[in-house]
């Protein structure tokens, strides 16, 4: 669920007074140090396996060049914003919040998990499909 489907919920629901987009979201209640571990896993378990590749004797050069990784990880994270950056804020921030104020949390979870699980069950098709 995007961020612009959150704002027309809230507004739908609650009026245009009541819309509060990143509100739920500025509350950190995690250590930094987890936060930076967050940040910093994928980059990580990406590297992991040209790690591996390079013990064994694999050439890396065409998997990494030095010279457009700045671009490579700007344009990752360019993309991933534009298009499913805040996805979050409307599964967590809408969904689950009104879910959860009609049943607990755990089941509204569930309940959140399995819409979010259709919702990209097409895209794990896809990818699963070209490769």
């Amino acid at each position: 669920m995007k961020l612009n489907i959150k704002f027309f919920n809230e507004w739908r629901n609650y009026g245009k007074s009541d819309v509060n987009l990143l509100g739920k979201i500025k509350v950190w209640r995690i250590k930094p140090k987890w936060i930076l571990i967050i940040l910093l896993l994928p980059f990580v378990m990406a590297l992991i396996p040209l790690g591996m590749n390079a013990l064994m004797g694999g050439v890396i050069v065409g998997a990494f060049n030095p010279g457009m990784s700045g671009l490579i990880i700007f344009l990752t994270l360019a993309h991933n914003i534009v298009t499913s950056g805040f996805e979050e804020v409307g599964w967590r921030g809408f969904a689950f919040t009104e879910m959860k104020k009609k049943d607990e949390a755990y089941r509204s979870g569930l309940i959140v998990g399995f819409f979010w699980a259709i919702w990209h069950f097409p895209y794990v098709i896809y990818i699963n499909y070209i490769s």
